[in-house]
């Protein structure tokens, strides 16, 4: 989604009522590719992007969704902390976000986990925008900043937690690399390395 995001910003600063805010994930040469031979493929599709009454509504395009890991592990948190970062490098509040999924799933190793989501409202709102100054320059470094991150992970070739502008993608890179250490036998040097630059 490299470039697009500043594109959709772009679009929405200049035209507020526009409807072609698009972010587009699948691609058609690669991921449509029947030779091609992956697990890997992406879920998500697309994103949509409106303003309406101040506040940007995020409309999700999902092929294939495990309810548990998909949704709720992985999809869920980063569409919406997506949303809440445009909405406010925009200066509107973030909006609903409604996921059309063609294939909505629960495997069979996860019901006894799937009982605990009939705690959670159907329609969640955010409750306020961020307060921090952030633009769209922001969005883009922030987000090089964390692939850049995860990839050094993945490598085993941490370095540090980079400087990023937003708080709640800065806690999440020290999420990252605790999830690591615990995660991965020759990185465990890094478990509780974030908590302790935290507290320094």
């Amino acid at each position: 989604i490299k470039g697009q995001i500043r594109q959709v910003h772009q679009i929405l600063s200049e035209n507020p009522d526009s409807r072609q805010a698009v972010i587009g994930i699948w691609d058609a040469a690669l991921d449509g590719d029947p030779n091609l031979d992956t697990r890997d493929r992406p879920c998500n599709l697309a994103l949509h992007f409106m303003i309406r009454d101040g506040e940007l509504l995020t409309n999700v395009f999902t092929r294939s969704n495990d309810l548990i890991w998909g949704w709720s592990g992985a999809n869920q948190f980063v569409w919406s902390v997506l949303a809440e970062l445009l909405a406010n490098a925009l200066g509107v509040a973030p909006g609903l976000i409604t996921y059309n999924v063609s294939s909505l799933h629960i495997y069979e190793r996860h019901w006894s986990r799937a009982e605990s989501l009939y705690e959670f409202p159907a329609v969640m709102r955010a409750t306020s925008a961020p307060t921090y100054e952030y633009s769209i320059d922001d969005l883009e470094r922030d987000i090089e900043l964390l692939w850049g991150l995860e990839g050094d992970l993945r490598r085993a070739a941490f370095r540090s937690i980079p400087g990023l502008v937003s708080p709640t993608l800065a806690y999440f890179a020290r999420v990252l690399v605790d999830h690591w250490g615990h995660s991965s036998p020759e990185r465990g040097h890094l478990a509780g390395l974030p908590a302790a630059l935290a507290d320094a």
